[in-house]
């Protein structure tokens, strides 16, 4: 269509230089002759278009390649026909022209090409250009004009695009010479005129297609530019909208060009095209010079930009983001602006300043823990500013016994309180680990150290801890300990070093002013040791149990400095009457009087109550009005000057058998120390009153021992095992094995019987140990451990000297022999060791191994043979472990095994 169009031109071109070249000679002709040459100009204009389709249609090829050539090099194709013999040019051009737009008005034609094709500088803006193309855009026909000012022939012509949109071309013709060609040779005209015409119709249809292949090309182009522009730009805002993520923009200063809604959100800023904000400064002020100078280095290099950053507060909330960036470059490679993402990375940020803290920080108190404080003591010490400083070691007293009395519930409780008390008056407080703290205080020196020590104690003093169970105050004490920086010392481990040494060394002047009652764990285990062993021998005696128990609270009363001691034993109804014993410093008629209203029928106490159900001992701090006690118990303990006081359940298996009260005249008197003590005592007493009935079960006569004294074996074989609730058959088992073994060794019956019944004492030393070392279901400490191997000496002491036990206290003594020489107390290796101990060595092995320990399961028969088997010549007797093999032989070990005894009863 447009080259249709085009070729219409060349017929309009064609017939107005006709008409121009066919001008009159003279003035008088020339107006005539310009209109013949316009209506001439119009038949030419039809010659030509039939001419160019003729050329199309018989030729396509020539067609092609002269409006390619046309394309390529338009100049060379205008000036391609030189001018006639008389020197005249008809065909050269001045401009060229064309004016897009739509054919409704003529003010919406807008150029889209001009080019001056002679050099001659012709203007766009002729008033003779603009009035045809004003009449071409309206009428949609051609149009043609003589410039007679410039001598010249200018034509238009309307075209119709493909896009339905029009064009108006305009070309504008040199008419100089034929205006003078005209006025010297009119004679001419005509022959002239033909020749012209010839000449221009073939020169305007190469510009017709030139110029129509031109356009449409030029035309085509950019309509899809723009339609691919428009439909990537739509896709782009589409899925930029729909980003999780900010999407934003910038020039090469930072300003915001386009964000998306999400990016708004993150900066609080509103996007400008021509230049918003800058995205930095949203940046968190602290932030923003870091950030800054990143984004600068990477523009001058011309780099991807990356950073992790905090925005400015929003609602008083913390927003982090990482920010990235790439360049936006021209074809030509040169930057013009960034574009990139902003995430919100706050979860992430604040869950890993979480999972730091957590890493520097106890979880038990919050506090620094043992690397941190370790680590800000260090800083301190490199840092140029930080002056002088005190630490202090701080250590909670009697926490094993808090523990052990009141259960780690409670001791973490007393932890945390400390912890708190101690955060005060700038200190930096970590917890250097178990019951132990460390405290740094800024700008102290010893007297404001002191100072502070004073207001954590007194805090402390009025904590409100208390044991949930028994309503009891628990009371909190600490030992403090200093030292000073740079003073005293210079380097983290000499001021630990320093801080706890004093420490301790206040707990020493402590504990000698108050000699009587010394509260340190070592001391607690020491003193309970020792006061067992003094009332064992009490309980075992001859009398009843009344007298016996009677004893046992004097001797409390004298070893342990109570003002008084009560040890109740309950009936098996709650509101039936209890067997009290009571020793007091008090005078005796109120010593009576208590005991007579322990012996009343009635409802249960609450006292008694509340220990079944926790048994565990409580301290109550003030007796005259603590309501768990009754009425007429409050009035006797008012009068006796009694102000505080101590109970601690005896129970066994479950059951609470009664309970052991002390009482002092100085209120809150007891601690966490106290009630581990005589839980001890406790453990051991309730224990020889229960295993009574132990007696018709193991009381044998024994010709070396002698049938009345059968009854104090089994008591204290049993006080020994009274940790462990299946003693009777443990003391059956070694006992009967021990003598199995020293028949297969060839003993007479008499004397394996003997060695039987004392192996039932091999661990009356155990009396002495405490309950928390028995049945620890850890590992033993070294000092621990001593306690331990302590129980032969004790053992084979208590044994010595007495009738009838001789054996016995060998056994006890040389039991942890071994054969190796490795064993304890005295080292005896080989033949040395008395053969009965090494009897029941093996005996007492076996049953650990095949019966239930706190620190390990049962296994059967054959694996404690392997066992025992693959140790003799190290620990055991070569001799001992023979006879026991003989006897796994023949089936002989079933019954003193649990499963093995059960199958064989079965059987």
């Amino acid at each position: 269509m447009l080259t249709v169009g085009m070729v219409a031109l060349a017929g309009i071109v064609v017939s107005a230089a006709s008409y121009f070249r066919a001008g009159q000679v003279s003035d008088d002709y020339n107006d005539a002759m310009k209109a013949d040459l316009r209506n001439k100009g119009l038949a030419y204009g039809q010659t030509a278009q039939s001419l160019l389709d003729l050329v199309r249609t018989t030729s396509p090829e020539a067609f092609a390649a002269l409006v390619q050539q046309t394309a390529e090099n338009p100049e060379g194709i205008f000036t391609s026909y030189s001018a006639d013999e008389q020197g005249q040019s008809q065909d050269e051009l001045l401009a060229l022209g064309v004016w897009v737009g739509n054919p409704s008005t003529a003010e919406s034609y807008t150029p889209f090409f001009w080019h001056d094709l002679a050099g001659r500088q012709t203007s766009a803006e002729n008033p003779v250009v603009q009035s045809l193309l004003a009449e071409t855009a309206i009428t949609q026909e051609p149009a043609t004009r003589v410039d007679d000012k410039n001598h010249g022939l200018l034509y238009t012509l309307a075209v119709k695009l493909n896009d339905e949109s029009s064009a108006v071309a305009v070309v504008t013709l040199d008419a100089s010479q034929e205006f003078a060609f005209i006025s010297a040779q009119q004679s001419k005209s005509t022959r002239g005129t033909i020749e012209f015409a010839a000449a221009s119709i073939l020169f305007v249809g190469v510009v017709a297609g030139a110029l129509s292949l031109l356009l449409s090309r030029s035309l085509t182009n950019r309509k899809n530019a723009e339609e691919a522009l428009r439909d990537s730009e739509v896709r782009y805002r589409t899925l930029a909208e729909l980003a999780p993520a900010g999407v934003f923009r910038t020039d090469m200063q930072g300003r915001t060009l386009y964000g998306n809604e999400r990016a708004q959100d993150l900066f609080g800023q509103e996007p400008d095209p021509g230049g918003g904000p800058l995205w930095t400064r949203s940046v968190h002020p602290e932030q923003q010079e870091r950030v800054r100078a990143e984004w600068q280095d990477a523009v001058k290099r011309g780099t991807d930009f990356q950073s992790e950053c905090r925005l400015a507060d929003v609602d008083g909330r913390a927003v982090w983001i990482q920010a990235q960036l790439a360049p936006e470059r021209e074809p030509g490679g040169k930057i013009i602006a960034y574009v990139g993402t902003a995430a919100d990375i706050t979860e992430r940020v604040l869950m890993e300043e979480t999972l730091r803290e957590q890493a520097l920080r106890d979880r038990l108190t919050g506090l620094l823990n043992h690397a941190a404080i370790m680590d800000e003591l260090e800083r301190l010490i490199g840092s140029a500013e930080h002056g002088r400083f005190a630490v202090a070691m701080i250590d909670v007293d009697d926490m094993k016994s808090m523990n052990d009395t009141y259960g780690h519930p409670i001791g973490d409780q007393a932890l945390y309180c400390v912890g708190q008390a101690l955060k005060r008056n700038g200190a930096t407080v970590g917890r250097y680990g178990g019951d132990e703290f460390v405290v740094i205080l800024p700008g102290h020196d010893r007297a404001a150290a002191a100072d502070y020590r004073r207001e954590v104690l007194d805090e402390l003093a009025e904590t409100g801890l208390v044991d949930p169970a028994t309503a009891s105050h628990v009371p909190v004490a600490i030992t403090v300990g200093f030292s000073l920086y740079p003073e005293e010392a210079e380097t983290v481990a000499d001021l630990i070093r320093l801080a706890d040494s004093a420490m301790y060394a206040e707990r020493r002047e402590r504990a000698a002013a108050h000699a009587g009652r010394a509260r340190s764990s070592a001391t607690v285990e020491d003193r309970a040791a020792a006061m067992i062993g003094e009332i064992v021998p009490l309980l075992t005696s001859a009398g009843d149990t009344q007298s016996k128990l009677q004893s046992v609270a004097h001797r409390l009363v004298l070893g342990l400095g109570y003002d008084g001691v009560s040890i109740m034993l309950f009936s098996a109804e709650p509101g039936g009457p209890a067997v009290s014993s009571t020793v007091a410093r008090v005078a005796d008629q109120l010593v009576d009087a208590w005991d007579e209203e322990q012996a009343q029928d009635g409802e249960a106490s609450r006292l008694r109550t509340l220990l079944e159900q926790v048994q565990r001992p409580f301290i109550i701090d003030n007796l005259s009005d603590d309501e768990r006690l009754s009425p007429k118990q409050r009035e006797l303990l008012q009068n006796a000057e009694l102000r505080s006081g101590l109970v601690v359940p005896m129970f066994r298996q479950g059951h609470t058998l009664g309970a052991i009260a002390v009482g002092s005249r100085q209120p809150a008197a007891f601690g966490a120390d106290d009630a581990r003590l005589l839980t001890s005592v406790s453990g051991q007493v309730t224990a020889i009153v229960h295993m009574a009935a132990l007696v018709e079960e193991l009381q044998v006569a024994s010709t070396s021992l002698g049938e009345a004294r059968s009854e104090a074996v089994v008591l204290l074989a049993a006080a020994a095992e009274a940790h462990d609730p299946t003693t009777g058959r443990h003391l059956q088992s070694v006992r009967h094995l021990a003598e199995a073994i020293a028949r297969e060794l060839g003993h007479p019956a008499p004397d394996a019987e003997a060695i039987g019944l004392a192996a039932v004492l091999h661990d009356i030393g155990k009396i002495r140990v405490p309950d928390s070392i028995l049945t620890s279901p850890t590992e033993l400490t070294i000092q621990q451990w001593d306690v331990m191997r302590r129980h032969t000496t004790w053992g084979a002491d208590f044994l010595a000297g007495r009738e009838g036990f001789a054996l016995a206290a060998i056994i006890a003594r040389g039991h942890h022999e071994r054969w190796d020489g490795t064993g304890y107390p005295d080292r005896l290796s080989g033949d040395d060791i008395p053969e009965a101990a090494a009897i029941v060595a093996v005996a007492d092995c076996f049953d650990a191994i095949t019966q239930d320990r706190p620190y390990q399961s049962a296994q059967p028969v054959e694996w404690a043979v392997r066992e025992i088997s693959a140790s003799s010549g190290k620990q055991f007797s070569p001799r001992v472990v023979d006879a026991l093999l003989r006897l796994h032989e023949r089936g002989q070990l079933a019954p003193f095994a649990p499963d093995g005894a059960e199958q064989q009863k079965a059987a």
